[in-house]
């Protein structure tokens, strides 16, 4: 790491303390928009708009997030969202209270929409499971040692499979995140809240098993807000 101009010793009495390695966990509210978005008419579609809750896990350098919704219908509908994302910081410039940086990120997701039948059984719908990788802009503020801004976003680009099938092709994602900590607040535990949006195209075209179809079953696009609350420590 590498302090910037004069203020480079004041800068090590704030920014590496109890801060910037706070952990938390909060529960989660997911506004979900999920949409079909082939070229042809699909005869099965999972569109899903409906918000769900989970839980958010995070520490420096690793979120992770699952989500469970349902939406009402003819077929009723189920959403299960699970994301882990790693990254390590390329390049790192602080200031007295500002810390900026290039976090290089791995991103594993995992979207499951499928419908259910009257005994409330959930039967095989849209399934894909994708790996990631981007290149983004990070910036931490610090209000004091142990309370900060955490600001972070970032594209990526990888592969994505439907996990039953053998179909697969390629998924872009874009997300952008904002935190506040405040840590230390009742002893050792404080306070975490955060807002962050997602937005992925699901672009999933070959399979030697559903080569006419993979189209019309596997391509479609997603936005999904989180705004959270927890606790940290």
């Amino acid at each position: 790491m590498c302090a910037v101009g004069s203020e480079a010793a004041e800068a090590q009495n704030i920014l590496p303390g109890r801060g910037s390695g706070v952990q938390s966990v909060a529960v989660g509210y997911f506004p979900v928009d999920f949409a079909y978005a082939g070229d042809a008419p699909a005869s099965l579609r999972y569109d899903f708009s409906q918000p769900a809750w989970g839980v958010i896990y995070a520490r420096r350098g690793m979120q992770a997030s699952a989500a469970v919704g349902s939406q009402s219908g003819q077929p009723s509908l189920r959403l299960t969202d699970i994301s882990v994302m790693t990254w390590r910081r390329l390049i790192v410039q602080q200031a007295r209270r500002t810390e900026v940086y290039l976090p290089a990120i791995l991103a594993f997701g995992y979207r499951l929409v499928s419908p259910r039948s009257d005994s409330g059984e959930s039967l095989e719908g849209y399934n894909a499971t994708s790996l990631s990788i981007g290149l983004g802009a990070g910036l931490n503020y610090y209000m004091r040692d142990s309370r900060y801004v955490s600001l972070r976003a970032w594209p990526s680009i990888g592969v994505v499979t439907s996990t039953f099938t053998d179909a697969y092709g390629v998924v872009y994602q874009s997300e952008a995140d904002a935190q506040l900590h405040l840590a230390d607040i009742f002893g050792r535990f404080g306070l975490t809240v955060g807002y962050s949006v997602r937005y992925q195209i699901w672009n999933v075209n070959t399979s030697t098993i559903l080569s006419d179809v993979a189209d019309e079953l596997y391509d479609y696009n997603g936005i999904m807000h989180t705004v959270r609350a927890g606790v940290n420590f």
